[in-house]
């Protein structure tokens, strides 16, 4: 949960505000936000990891794009990270076990 808020100010609020002239297109925008999301993820050496935080940056970048609310960008990632470690996803996204195979 902490994780969160650096991630949505950087991946949603920053992006938007700063590339929005070089991009123009909110399209683009939630593309490229969606890109960088996921690849911020490549810390994990796994691809699940990636296609999961690819379409969660999707989904929140759209919904950035809708009402400008980093307040609700951050209630759903929050939601959304919760739920994936109570289905037991959680191991995609925990260094320790990208580092050390079992």
């Amino acid at each position: 949960m902490l994780s969160v808020w650096p991630q949505e100010m950087l991946c949603r609020q920053f992006l938007f505000t700063r590339y929005a002239p070089l991009f123009g297109r909110t399209t683009i925008l939630i593309a490229v936000s969606s890109l960088s999301f996921g690849s911020a993820h490549i810390i994990f050496l796994n691809p699940i990891a990636i296609v999961m935080t690819l379409a969660g940056g999707f989904l929140f970048a759209r919904d950035y794009a809708r009402h400008r609310s980093l307040k609700l960008t951050r209630l759903e990632h929050t939601f959304c990270g919760c739920l994936i470690f109570t289905v037991d996803h959680g191991r995609f996204f925990y260094t320790g076990a990208a580092w050390h195979h079992h």
